[in-house]
């Protein structure tokens, strides 16, 4: 049987940047799941738990940061630990310091390169080298 691929869900509301992470974690071997905002997004994470989230923090209805809340209070366990990559286009330092309080594993700024993304990806979450 062959191994079971990291499931990785994206939360992302522009299919274009949504549309290169895609192609980026399939081509790495990862499975991927798709939300275009963050509400949808907390439903998905509760179902699919996936091995990790990749939220961008300006989204419509519920943002990275307040998404992330959420998933930590949430009432399942598995859920609340479920690590979070925070993707942004503003260079601001007010949201770096938000999302460290969160709880967002690492903070990425846009444009993002495919390097970029699996180096952080593998920085999070370890075992996605051995897959």
């Amino acid at each position: 049987m062959a191994a079971e691929k990291m499931r990785v869900l994206i939360a992302e509301d522009s299919s274009i940047i949504r549309s290169l992470y895609v192609a980026c974690l399939e081509n790495a071997g990862f499975e991927v799941h798709q939300s275009t905002d963050g509400k949808r997004a907390l439903a998905m994470v509760a179902v699919l738990k996936p091995d990790l989230l990749l939220a961008d923090i300006t989204m419509p209805g519920i943002d990275g940061i307040s998404l992330i809340q959420r998933m930590r209070a949430h009432e399942d366990e598995m859920v609340r630990k479920i690590p979070v990559i925070l993707v942004t286009a503003s260079e601001d330092s007010q949201s770096r310091q938000q999302a460290a309080l969160v709880g967002a594993a690492r903070f990425l700024n846009k444009p993002v390169t495919a390097a970029q993304l699996l180096e952080a990806i593998l920085q999070v979450v370890p075992a996605a080298a051995k897959r």
